[in-house]
């Protein structure tokens, strides 16, 4: 709004459309929902990434696990060579951010949901990234080599559970979050 439009009141002013759509934000936020979901992005090594229910939310402590591996990547032989692989991409936010800063990257991950998310993002963001179906746990022979294996993968103990937000448990995909406490290391 122009200084003029706010001076006559047209901010106080909304439409019975966005009236509505007013509410159901706000009821969706006094649900808990992650804000990030509710809007439909979030923010990931100055890049907007899609989120949705199914797809773990990227963090910005995160950003360092791709900042580390670049560093990796310029050291080993430039990134424009480097192959790397992404396990687990969920929203795809790693391995894009990667592509986008030059690397060559094949994105994995468990979920047909989460990859159809991370491809949706790899057009948006107009970054090359080959992506496959597989659970890491079980791999299928690939007979490739890369450069740079990147994953933050599922870490949080079930036990750990109860001390958690809701927004995280009600919300987010448990099985990218949750490894059994008798085997925290898994992956």
């Amino acid at each position: 709004l122009t200084h003029t439009d706010i001076l006559l009141g047209k901010d106080s002013q909304i439409s019975e459309e966005n009236q509505a759509r007013l509410l159901e934000i706000t009821g969706r936020l006094l649900k808990n929902e992650p804000v990030q979901y509710v809007l439909g992005h979030a923010w990931f090594c100055g890049h907007r990434f899609r989120v949705r229910s199914g797809v773990l939310i990227p963090r910005p402590e995160t950003e360092l696990l791709v900042q580390k591996a670049l560093e990796l990547g310029r050291e080993m032989k430039g990134l424009a060579n480097s192959e790397v692989l992404d396990i687990g991409t969920g929203s795809g936010c790693i391995a894009i951010s990667m592509a986008l800063s030059g690397c060559r990257v094949t994105a994995m991950d468990i979920s047909e949901s989460a990859l159809d998310v991370a491809k949706e993002n790899a057009v948006e963001l107009n970054a090359e990234v080959a992506f496959m179906q597989e659970n890491i746990l079980q791999p299928s022979p690939v007979g490739r080599q890369w450069d740079i294996i990147v994953s933050n993968p599922p870490y949080i103990c079930l036990h750990e559970a109860e001390d958690m937000e809701r927004n995280v448990l009600d919300y987010e995909p448990h099985n990218a979050l949750f490894v059994p406490d008798t085997d925290p290391l898994i992956f």
